[in-house]
């Protein structure tokens, strides 16, 4: 097994340039390229796991590996010019991603075995492909003496975006079924690890967007600033929507302020939400399981099936989201070195995205709408829940020079958030009317407790940075420590809540940088991030003598689902701030000179 990151290597260049043309027009470009590889694990595939296997490639077992190959591309070009009074920027903004997977040191277990016969352990598993082009117009001008109003700032301009989203299918070895059985048992379809894309899951989908909005921000009096904004755009695969924003800031006195807004905002579900279908090997409590991630518009999906006895989960299509968002804020200047926010807010989001939990075959309703698919398991994306998070931000700096060379400057700062589920959506009679208990309900499986407490718990819910800078000369300290708050685990089934439910204690980590200006163009620094080498809380191990009397692996005399650490492999939640300890290093700074 390899735990931790994946091996990667990354080269990029980019170009910015900007030219006058004459008067008040000048002209820009900015772009760049990257092309990054990298190589990530699986899980070692065992001697004994026969269907999963070649044992005259790898009599001893395997670790497959997913090779990535990611190039990236992105140029932007315009011109800004004032017309009218009016800042001018017109711009067009390219960019382009491509994903292609190949594994390696892998087997397509399916395929014929046996002398003389020498199959393939690499394949090309296929590839994913995301541009956007955007063109933009915005105007902005400030007025000054608008009858009542001292000043006034006025944007407006419009937009119109393309989106595509493509799929690529792989090498046939890559995801086909060669037939082979062991007995009357058949074998795992595809490259393990990572099947490659099928002809099936081909995609090439586009839609666009036309928006325009307007920006008005006007003092109102010498105290009361007031900000209201608004857009409204058509998708062509979703409509249209306006949203919008008011705001304010009120000086009670001088260095004190109350600021606030109000608005509503819209996300139309991305194209990959959308149209991503894949089928992958994933391991879950430990053994091996083919799971069709399938996209919104299929049939399993929307029981939109030509046969109308073949049954589906008949969930409707993906819709926008849509949310409403309050906040409220002080800020203030104390002894004029020290500012301090205090900002609380509140986003309430209907009918968000989620991807559901793998709906199992053992359940006989999935078991007859998975048919003869070669699949254990199946997930797609839904608008399952409501939700609302409230939070407060609260920062506060001082900047203090005490001397011709010595300068100190201090931060503190603190996030405090909580997500909530408000509701479960579902419209679905297949998945309502299901009475089945335990990790078989279908509602339960749509949006399970572990996904809830994902979402509720499983990232921090508090975050505390102190930070401090001291410098003398040419020399530079800074130090800082952030605590991570507690995150939380649970189990999708809640009869298991007790034996695997975990909360990982908060921690504080030390990030420590000295640094020395050694020659005008030339700095170096020596640091080091998570000083200490601290580390998150391991998972618990479960007890092996199980008094709830679940299902024991005689192999190993205990039941591998109530182990999170998957035999002892997977030792450390990396939810909070990864597990990766102590990072050291030593920089050297190089600016080249200008004119």
């Amino acid at each position: 097994m390899r735990v931790g990151n994946s091996e990667s290597r990354n080269y990029g260049g980019f170009v910015n340039a900007a030219y006058r043309l004459g008067g008040t027009v000048e002209a820009y470009v900015a772009g760049g390229v990257t092309h990054r590889t990298g190589k990530a694990a699986g899980f070692y595939r065992l001697p004994n796991q026969l269907t999963q296997s070649d044992l005259t490639i790898f009599p001893d077992g395997f670790l497959p590996f997913i090779n990535t190959t990611i190039n990236d591309q992105s140029a932007i070009v315009g011109l800004r010019a004032t017309v009218g009074g009016f800042s001018a920027d017109l711009s067009n903004t390219y960019g382009r991603n491509e994903l292609q997977f190949d594994i390696s040191n892998t087997v397509n277990a399916s395929l014929p075995q046996g002398p003389g016969i020498r199959n393939p352990t690499e394949f090309y598993a296929g590839k994913l492909n995301f541009s956007q082009n955007t063109t933009n117009l915005g105007f902005s001008r400030k007025f000054n003496g608008i009858g009542p109003l001292a000043t006034l700032n006025v944007a407006f301009g419009g937009e119109f975006r393309v989106d595509q989203f493509e799929i690529s299918a792989g090498e046939p070895n890559s995801y086909i079924n060669g037939g082979r059985l062991i007995g009357t048992t058949p074998t795992a379809s595809g490259s393990q690890v990572f099947p490659g894309y099928q002809p099936d899951d081909e995609v090439d989908e586009s839609r666009s967007n036309v928006a325009g909005y307007v920006d008005l921000e006007s003092d109102i009096t010498e105290d009361l600033l007031v900000r209201l904004a608004g857009r409204a755009e058509n998708y062509s695969d979703f409509g249209s929507n306006v949203s919008g924003q008011v705001a304010a800031r009120y000086s009670f006195l001088d260095g004190l302020a109350l600021r606030g807004s109000f608005g509503n905002g819209f996300r139309a579900p991305s194209l990959q939400q959308r149209y991503f279908t894949n089928t992958s090997t994933q391991f879950v409590s430990g053994l091996p399981n083919q799971v069709l991630t399938v996209n919104n518009d299929d049939p399993i999906v929307r029981n939109s099936f030509e046969d109308p006895n073949q049954k589906g989960f008949g969930v409707e299509g993906l819709k926008q989201e849509k949310s409403v968002n309050y906040s409220l804020g002080v800020t203030a200047r104390v002894a004029r070195t020290i500012t301090l926010t205090v900002d609380a807010y509140q986003i309430d989001i209907d009918d968000r995205i989620v991807l559901s939990s793998q709906f199992v075959r053992a359940n006989p309703i999935v078991n007859t709408i998975l048919g003869t698919q070669a699949v254990s398991r199946v997930q797609f994306f839904a608008n399952a829940i409501d939700t609302r998070t409230r939070g407060i931000d609260i920062v506060a700096n001082e900047r203090l020079t005490l001397g011709e060379k010595s300068r100190l400057g201090i931060t503190i700062a603190a996030n405090f958030t909580e997500t909530k589920v408000r509701s479960f959506n579902s419209s679905s009679s297949t998945i309502n009317n299901d009475q089945t208990t335990g990790t078989t309900n279908l509602q339960n499986t749509l949006f399970d407790r572990q996904q809830r407490t994902r979402l509720e718990s499983g990232q921090p819910q508090s975050k505390i940075n102190l930070s401090a800078n001291y410098g003398y000369g040419i020399f530079g300290i800074e130090a800082r420590v952030v605590r991570f708050g507690e995150i939380k685990f649970a189990d999708a089934d809640p009869a298991r809540a007790e034996l695997v439910d975990q909360t990982f204690s908060a921690k504080w980590i030390t990030d420590l940088t000295l640094t020395a200006q050694i020659l005008p163009q030339v700095g170096i620094s020596l640091g080091a991030n998570n000083l200490f080498d601290v580390y998150p809380d391991k998972f618990r191990l479960h007890p092996r003598n199980n008094p709830n009397n679940f299902s024991v692996d005689p192999a190993t005399s205990f039941n591998s689902g109530l182990d999170n650490t998957n035999r002892n492999r997977f030792v450390y939640n990396a939810g909070q701030f990864g597990f990766n300890g102590g990072y050291y290093f030593v920089r050297l700074n190089v600016t080249l000179p200008t004119k």
